[in-house]
């Protein structure tokens, strides 16, 4: 009877063991069917902000670039805007000589055409004013005899 005793206590133990066993991996794949799911979670919300991340800096070089291209333009319009006095000034300085050079011409032939007019008039006057006659030699006195 001990031999059936043990016997059956054997075959309670190992179907006891079995029992826990069978509990204790289905406990198990179930604590590794929810670290699986918690790890694909994290990975799917790293990838999510990887992706946020990339798009905020790529925003922020945009933005970036839309500054500098805004400067440099900015910058452009001040060097036209240089430009364009530099050369209105210039127009300005060109006209002033141009004015000057014309407006030296100007006197100049005013004082051709005075001086033409003086010439013209002191010709008319030579020419209207009678013609002085040279004094003929008077006969010289015949020698008066020695007496």
């Amino acid at each position: 009877m001990e031999k059936t005793l043990a016997t059956k206590a054997e075959a309670d133990l190992a179907k006891a063991v079995k029992a826990f066993e069978a509990k204790w991996k289905k406990q198990r794949a179930a604590a590794n069917a929810k670290k699986v799911a918690a790890a694909k979670k994290k990975a799917v919300a790293k990838a999510s902000m990887t992706a946020k991340k990339a798009a905020a800096k790529a925003k922020a070089a945009e933005k970036k670039a839309a500054v500098k291209a805004k400067a440099i333009a900015k910058k452009a319009a001040v060097k036209a805007k240089a430009a364009a006095k530099k050369a209105a000034a210039k127009a300005k300085v060109a006209e002033k000589r141009a004015a000057a050079r014309a407006k030296a011409a100007e006197k100049r032939a005013a004082a051709k055409v005075k001086a033409a007019a003086k010439k013209a008039v002191a010709k008319t006057k030579r020419k209207a004013a009678p013609k002085k006659r040279k004094a003929k030699a008077k006969a010289k006195a015949a020698p008066k005899a020695a007496s």
